[in-house]
């Protein structure tokens, strides 16, 4: 018997500095409460997507807080991106993504993961319709 495994790779995450300027350039850009998004496609034959999360100092002060909020961003992202990675593959199409925290307080699990899968929709439905 095999299980769907999901996992969340280090060759998925931004770390080149090259990546984020990309991203930050952009103009593609949308916020969903509480989470503020921005995307790039990229001429690259690495991973289809990749992603970088952030939680400003400014919102929120105690790094327990901040990494606990990174871990939940990551975490609902991990267990919705299979469908967002299925369009990117058939399409040939490399996203990067950045998802940036950006309220004053903390927010549930499920209110992150209700924003990151009308965040991931709302990507797949500017792809279909070959708006990028």
């Amino acid at each position: 018997m095999q299980r769907n495994r999901k996992f969340f790779h280090k060759y998925e995450k931004i770390c080149s500095k090259k990546h984020i300027e990309y991203i930050f350039l952009s103009k593609n850009k949308f916020f969903i409460n509480p989470i503020f998004v921005r995307y790039s496609f990229i001429d690259t034959n690495d991973f289809y997507l990749k992603v970088l999360v952030s939680v400003p100092k400014k919102n929120i002060k105690k790094a327990v807080n901040r990494n606990l909020l990174k871990r939940r961003i990551r975490e609902a992202y991990r267990l919705n991106k299979n469908k967002l990675i299925e369009i990117l593959s058939k399409k040939n199409k490399f996203l990067l993504i950045s998802f940036t925290y950006s309220a004053n307080e903390e927010h549930t699990y499920q209110e992150i993961e209700i924003a990151i899968i009308q965040i991931l929709e709302n990507i797949i439905k500017k792809i279909e319709e070959n708006e990028i």
